[in-house]
C-alpha cells in the first residue's frame, strides 16, 4: 500500500482503522523512495517522524504506544529508523536502523512480558539490520493501529510517500 502525506500536511492518505486484542506480534514491509528526501533548513531535520506502531486504549498513543520512527539524514542519504515510544507518558526514542531508499526491510515488533522488541532487517537478507527492547510497565490489552505521520512540529515539506504493508 502507498501511503501519502501531502505538502504542508501531517497526516498520510488513507486513513487505516485497525483494532486488535491483546496480539503479541506484527510485522510490515516498508520501502522509502526518493520522495522521503527532505532539507527543513533547521534542527526540525532531527525530528522523528512516525512510521507505524500500535496504540493502547484508553488513554491514547501519548500515555502508551510503540511504534517504529524515521528520518531522512541528508547528509548520509539513508533514512534512520527509530524506536518511538510512549511509556506512561514519558516519550522514548531510540535509534534503530539505517535504511537505504528504494530498497525494501521487514519490520518486527513484538510484545511480551514488559518488553517491546523491536527489529529491522533488509529483505533478501537473514541479519537484522537493527535491533531494539523498551520496557513497558502496563497490562493494557485493546490495541489500535498507528499509521504514518510528518513531524514533529513541522507539516511535510512536499508530498511525501511511502510503500507500506502490514504482513
Amino acid at each position: 500500500m502507498i501511503f501519502r502525506i501531502p505538502s504542508s500536511k501531517h497526516y498520510a492518505r488513507p486513513w487505516r482503522l485497525g483494532f486488535w486484542w491483546n496480539r503479541r506480534s506484527f510485522t510490515w514491509w516498508v520501502k522509502f523512495n526518493e520522495s522521503c528526501r527532505y532539507d527543513l533548513q533547521s534542527d526540525d531535520q532531527l525530528d522523528t517522524n512516525k512510521l507505524c506502531g500500535v496504540g493502547y486504549l484508553f488513554g491514547g498513543h501519548h500515555i502508551d504506544s510503540t511504534r517504529f520512527g524515521w528520518r531522512y539524514n541528508k547528509e548520509a542519504d539513508v533514512v534512520e529508523l527509530m524506536v518511538y515510544c510512549y511509556v506512561n507518558k514519558e516519550r522514548i526514542i531510540k535509534p534503530l536502523a539505517t535504511c537505504d531508499i528504494n530498497k525494501g526491510y521487514e519490520l518486527k515488533l513484538h510484545t511480551s512480558d514488559g518488553i517491546y522488541s523491536f527489529s529491522v532487517s533488509e529483505v533478501g537478507r537473514n541479519t537484522y539490520a537493527g535491533y531494539a527492547t523498551v520496557r513497558y510497565k502496563h497490562r493494557k490489552n485493546l490495541q489500535y493501529g498507528l499509521w504514518p505521520y510528518f513531524g514533529g512540529n513541522q507539516k511535510a515539506p512536499h508530498e511525501i510517500t511511502i510503500q507500506l504493508s502490514e504482513l
